[in-house]
């Protein structure tokens, strides 16, 4: 019965396994070619041949989860960003309005006390104001 078996039936079994997206298990291989399953396993040659396929169909599958995974790992980054632009967003209209309040108070020049030495702070905030919705 093993006579039977060479390694190019064999490799075409396991690239039909792969190709199919069948589990290569040395019990359905040897189904598949007709052979006893100790035909495969008690020789070196034909098994090591099944576990590189096995590995190979393993990697396949890990590769598949791993991209659902980042795909799904993706979608919630994107919406955590989109919910920290929102607060950006928010936060900007607020102190705008607190800053134009305190300017009208005549409080201007006190705010801008605060940020003496830190001129290039004041000109980014000036930036984000003039840039935030009203």
């Amino acid at each position: 019965m093993s006579s039977r078996l060479t390694e190019a039936r064999l490799t075409v079994a396991l690239e039909l396994y792969i190709r199919t997206r069948k589990k290569i298990t040395a019990r359905s291989i040897a189904r598949e070619v007709g052979v006893n399953v100790s035909t495969i396993t008690r020789d070196v040659k034909r098994r090591d041949l099944l576990d590189r396929y096995i590995l190979q169909q393993s990697d396949v599958y890990a590769n598949k989860e791993s991209r659902s995974l980042l795909l799904m790992r993706i979608a919630q980054q994107a919406e955590t960003i989109a919910n920290l632009e929102h607060r950006i967003q928010l936060l900007l209209v607020a102190h705008k309005a607190m800053i134009i309040a305190v300017g009208r108070q005549g409080g201007a020049e006190a705010w801008r006390e605060l940020f003496l030495g830190y001129e290039h702070v004041t000109a980014e905030i000036d930036e984000l104001v003039r840039d935030a919705a009203p």
